[in-house]
């Protein structure tokens, strides 16, 4: 209660929970749990007041849609739902909010790439994350129509819009209310198997994201001849760190070429708790602690020998919008990288 959190340029992030007994109650009771919480930490009130500045200021400058997504930060989609509740509800006859929003949890590249499609062209897009924070974290990132960071008078605006908003001007509606077309799922090739789509005309109202944005990241491959001779012949491990790189990741080795590529099942879950790591570490894919932790999950699931004959092991933090690489060292050139070589 020492202060409002603060609004940043990529948005807002901070601590969701004090203890291990905290954020257990907040994955099993959702974001009316009777944990800790006030406005300098990530709870409903905070996310709500906070969206509800931005609403305002999206129908000052004449703003209409929305991108919506989340990690697998526990509670993140709760929490993107109440954002959507929040967008659906302060829509007036002469400003309707059209809301776009994941059906799971993804990556925020896709999420910023969603924005500039011609079939989003979204005016602002907003994701639960906390990036590669320790699992007590969360937060909301916040861009602009390009999918990037606010600049600093976009960020200015925001956060004086944000300074004049009471718990009484938060009003949601249940996104059953929404109005035909107004609320539009972001998903896969097909709706997911017992997913409440909440009413919505899904012959209408869905979009493939995930295939556009696995074929956008495939354009950026410059020598296309030589990964066709070489990716059969590469074999790459890969760790999700139970993040939204869980699916896309795998898939897109997969299309373009790598059939030689191992996951490690352990670490592939969604799971916000990220239970291979200790309480306040964060799963950050860079870190050599992440290292450790794929390195030692590999050879348990998949045995020394294929660890062995590996080229690559990668990883992805919990929103998937960073990349941790192990490789292979020369025996001449380990000496310069002391005790990280393999």
């Amino acid at each position: 209660f020492r202060q409002d959190i603060t609004f940043g340029t990529a948005g807002i992030r901070g601590k969701a929970a004090f203890t291990k007994d905290e954020l257990d109650k907040l994955k099993n009771e959702g974001p009316s749990a009777q944990i800790l919480k006030g406005p300098n930490t990530i709870n409903d009130i905070v996310l709500l007041r906070y969206t509800t500045g931005v609403v305002s200021y999206a129908r000052e400058k004449g703003l209409h849609k929305v991108a919506i997504g989340y990690d697998s930060r526990i509670a993140g989609i709760e929490f993107a739902e109440m954002i959507a509740q929040c967008f659906i509800g302060q829509s007036k006859p002469e400003h309707r909010f059209i809301v776009y929003l994941f059906d799971e949890a993804s990556p925020f590249p896709e999420l910023s790439f969603g924005l500039t499609t011609k079939e989003v062209r979204a005016d602002l897009g907003i994701l639960i994350s906390a990036s590669h924070n320790p699992s007590e974290y969360n937060g909301y990132k916040i861009t602009n129509f390009t999918g990037s960071q606010l600049p600093q008078s976009m960020k200015d605006e925001v956060t004086a819009a944000i300074s004049k908003v009471t718990t009484e001007h938060i009003i949601l509606k249940s996104m059953e209310e929404a109005e035909p077309g107004q609320l539009i799922w972001l998903g896969g090739r097909e709706p997911l198997d017992g997913k409440d789509y909440k009413g919505v005309d899904l012959n209408a109202c869905f979009i493939d994201m995930h295939t556009l944005h696995v074929e956008q990241v495939k354009k950026f491959v410059l020598e296309k001849e030589l990964l066709d001779r070489q990716a059969r012949n590469i074999k790459i491990g890969f760790s999700a760190f139970n993040g939204s790189g869980n699916k896309v990741v795998p898939r897109l080795l997969k299309e373009l070429g790598f059939v030689d590529h191992k996951v490690i099942s352990g670490l592939q879950e969604l799971d916000g708790l990220f239970p291979a790591f200790g309480w306040g570490e964060q799963p950050d894919p860079g870190d050599p602690i992440s290292a450790d932790i794929a390195v030692k999950k590999f050879i348990e699931e998949h045995g020394q020998q294929a660890f062995d004959e590996l080229d690559m092991l990668i990883g992805t933090d919990p929103d998937a919008d960073r990349m941790g690489a192990i490789v292979k060292i020369p025996v001449n050139q380990q000496y310069l990288f002391g005790k990280y070589r393999l």
